[in-house]
């Protein structure tokens, strides 16, 4: 079991690499970011089931490390387009705060794209919806 476990958090932060390499590509949050999480579903998933059993030093450590990889180039793309200009400091408390705040919401049923340009709408634009 141990090997397998170890197997899947390998993999895991494989996706995290390759979904950070399709977030700095993107230029905007809607449809750019919101197209790359919806292509990297499972990856998002999976990673905030770890972060939920981050009990686990084993999942709590291969959560940080993902978050590492691939968060930066997330939260770069709402700095930019929400126009921030925040001290290294700022951005990584920005950061902790807003994957928080996307994990605590994200669910199965919630990761389309209706719900993510909702979210990410209301970011931008509080009176979106």
């Amino acid at each position: 079991m141990e090997v397998f476990v170890d197997g899947l958090l390998a993999l895991h932060l494989r996706q995290a690499s390759q979904l950070a390499e399709a977030e700095r590509k993107v230029q905007q949050i809607d449809p750019g970011l919101i197209e790359v999480l919806l292509h990297h579903r499972d990856a998002r998933l999976f990673q905030r089931r770890l972060l939920m059993l981050r009990s686990d030093l084993r999942f709590a450590e291969a959560a940080q490390k993902a978050d590492f990889i691939a968060g930066l180039d997330f939260i770069q793309v709402w700095v930019k387009e929400l126009q921030l200009r925040l001290s290294e400091e700022q951005l990584q408390a920005f950061f902790a705060l807003a994957l928080s705040n996307f994990y605590l919401q994200l669910s199965p049923e919630r990761l389309n794209h209706q719900w993510l340009s909702e979210y990410f709408g209301q970011m931008l634009y509080p009176d979106f919806v």
